[in-house]
């Protein structure tokens, strides 16, 4: 006897329900000059159309909440969204490098995106973004201050075509000597050997600057050396060569190579007065004070917390970049900090003041997430149209 999948034919027919006729193959055969049986075979077919017609509106009825999680999970990801999206970040290893990764891996797990952190070098990832070879960037200030007006390096490309989504920690910045050397202040630095040029990342020399100009000098007081980053100038104090380097140290925890440094080669880190840095940040648009601990750098700051002068991170996007795009990852990054903070000490500072600095417009996006979050202020609309008109763009 034959029997349907899905019930729908019902039990098999047999000669004593069905008198004068024959099964074959579960169907009902009809027999000729029978009597009353037709209308009993048009009974069956009835009854089967009606178990039918019932199984098929309850598939269609169903039908929506099989379909719907497929196309919640698409809305995820806007059509109009690039297939892959790539945040240009630090060196690898680095503290930012690894945020980068930590954020990559956020959007991937709550975007439904491909998404991934790329090595790279400030400066750099500024112009990667303008000719949209990566879809997000980290920078600092000064750099975005000049690419949003087409300054310094950045000139041949006119207004940059960036957004910003929120700026991120300030990394101090400080001399380092040999403490052996008798330099305990700027002023101490005068007519000696400085490594205060580094023309690959001049973030790093505009605080030398401040710092020293905080002691009513500039470059041109010391003998002043162009290189290529902390390596070459940790090698070059520890074999003499020269007598202080600048550098830039991460906001939060300990820096490895200095503390290697002050093992065989016992360093100070030096920077000016605070009420002196102060008077020089009033004068510069895109620095903030910063600190050092004291639990971080011990005796290399003579174990007392030392103020000094930084330029905070940027993060930012691409101008054309969608504004659902740049909102739900304002809302992906900051709803989940927890997951965030566990990729790297510094994480939690890069992520603490959003709003602290704006040198280049928000984007859209990033204005309606703060928006809904109630903290967009009439001061901060303020300053967005300021940078709009300032450099030349819209939204």
């Amino acid at each position: 006897m034959h029997s349907d999948v899905f019930g729908i034919m019902g039990s098999p027919a047999s000669s004593e329900q069905i008198k004068g006729g024959e099964v074959i193959g579960g169907s009902v055969c009809i027999l000729p000059n029978t009597n009353g049986q037709t209308n009993i075979l048009k009974e069956r077919r009835f009854n089967m159309a009606k178990k039918i017609t019932i199984i098929f509106l309850s598939i269609l009825i169903s039908l929506p909440l099989f379909i719907w999680p497929i196309t919640a999970s698409a809305a995820q990801s806007g059509e109009n969204w690039p297939k892959a999206i790539a945040i240009a970040a630090g060196r690898p290893g680095g503290g930012v490098y690894t945020i980068a990764t930590g954020m990559a891996s956020i959007m991937k797990k709550y975007m439904n995106v491909s998404a991934h952190a790329e090595s790279g070098l400030f400066g750099k990832n500024i112009v990667l973004l303008h000719n949209g070879d990566v879809e997000f960037g980290m920078g600092t200030a000064d750099l975005t201050y000049d690419a949003g007006r087409g300054l310094g390096s950045y000139k041949k490309f006119g207004n940059m075509k960036l957004r910003l989504l929120f700026s991120g920690s300030t990394s101090p910045a400080a001399f380092i000597v040999r403490r052996d050397s008798g330099i305990k202040a700027p002023a101490d630095l005068k007519k000696k050997t400085v490594m205060a040029t580094m023309p690959a990342n001049m973030t790093f020399t505009r605080c030398g600057d401040m710092i020293l100009k905080s002691a009513g000098m500039s470059r041109k007081d010391v003998k002043d050396m162009t290189f290529a980053g902390p390596k070459a100038g940790r090698e070059a104090l520890a074999a003499r060569r020269v007598d202080a380097f600048i550098s830039l140290f991460p906001s939060m925890g300990r820096t490895a190579w200095a503390e290697e440094l002050n093992l065989t080669t016992p360093i100070r880190l030096i920077s000016g007065e605070e009420k002196a840095l102060e008077g020089i940040l009033d004068e510069v648009a895109f620095a903030r004070k910063a600190k050092f601990y004291a639990e971080y750098y011990g005796e290399m700051i003579g174990n007392k917390d030392m103020m000094s002068v930084g330029i905070p991170h940027t993060f930012l996007s691409r101008r054309d970049l969608s504004e659902d795009l740049v909102y739900e990852t304002m809302k992906v990054f900051f709803n989940h900090l927890e997951e965030l903070y566990a990729f790297h000490l510094e994480a939690k500072a890069y992520l603490a003041n959003p709003l602290d600095l704006a040198v280049i417009p928000y984007h859209p996006g990033a204005v309606k997430y703060y928006k809904e979050k109630g903290k967009w202020s009439p001061a901060l609309e303020k300053t967005q149209q300021k940078l709009l008109k300032e450099v030349d763009a819209t939204n």
